[in-house]
């Protein structure tokens, strides 16, 4: 059995705790890969048509979908939102990381990074508006997480347990990468350095939890099990700043 404990202050958010359930809506756009979120949307690397895989664009609260546009890239897997108005993305064939304006897709710049087939991605940005820009990119192949500054060069590799993940997401809160784990039906959430800090399955009856974003407190999971995908969202709260005398709630979560 395994037992994890969450603290979160007391306050607005003193009901919710790490992992809670807020929503779930079908992901109307097809995809279940790369995912980013913005204050307004979620953004997906869409399987139809292909070649191409357009980027759709739902609303973050409904799902509903807007539209898309063109990939700025030929084979997108995962992206991010970077902040500022920004997305970068992996091109997993052609060991490329692009970055494009969410609104348009416009691409503004690309670099490589060290050959090897990727999937998931996240950076480090700060925070959402007037970011610091970030100072690494953190790519995922099966175990393996790989690190790199903004200009493709690797700098460190780390071997996670149960990292079997599409795609990865920076929570510029808690500074933790999630991701899940399409092997185990688990959602996680690790440091920068793969030290796991929160995790909990997806809902019963559900599996392949692979596209996933973070955005104000909210982490956005793909459940690619089902027809059509469902977006599962969870309250993550920002728990890096909560202080003893502050905690309001502690959850355990057995396994």
């Amino acid at each position: 059995m395994k037992i994890i404990i969450f603290a979160t202050a007391l306050g607005a958010t003193a009901a919710a705790y790490m992992g809670q359930i807020i929503n779930s809506f079908p992901n109307t756009s097809g995809s279940h890969t790369g995912m980013a979120a913005d204050a307004n949307y979620i953004y997906t690397v869409m399987w139809a048509p292909s070649p191409g895989h357009p980027i759709g664009k739902l609303d973050r609260w409904t799902g509903s979908f807007i539209g898309s546009y063109a990939s700025p890239l030929a084979a997108p897997r995962a992206m991010e939102y970077a902040g500022d108005g920004y997305i970068i993305v992996n091109d997993g064939t052609y060991d490329t990381v692009g970055k494009f304006v969410a609104a348009t897709g416009s691409l503004v710049s690309t670099w490589t990074y060290v050959p090897g087939y990727r999937e998931g991605l996240c950076t480090d940005y700060s925070v959402p508006r007037a970011p610091t820009p970030p100072t690494y990119v953190y790519q995922s192949y099966l175990t393996t997480i790989y690190v790199s500054t903004t200009t493709g060069s690797l700098i460190n590799s780390f071997t996670v347990q149960n990292t079997y993940s599409r795609d990865l997401a920076w929570d510029y809160g808690n500074r933790w990468i999630w991701y899940g784990n399409y092997n185990d039906e688990y959602v996680y959430g690790m440091t920068v350095n793969g030290s796991i800090m929160a995790s909990w399955r997806v809902p019963n009856g559900v599996s392949n939890p692979e596209g996933i974003a973070y955005y104000g407190e909210y982490l956005y999971v793909d459940i690619a099990s089902t027809t059509p995908n469902y977006i599962w969202v969870y309250h993550c709260p920002n728990i890096a700043a909560v202080t003893p005398a502050s905690w309001g709630r502690i959850k355990a979560t057995f396994r």
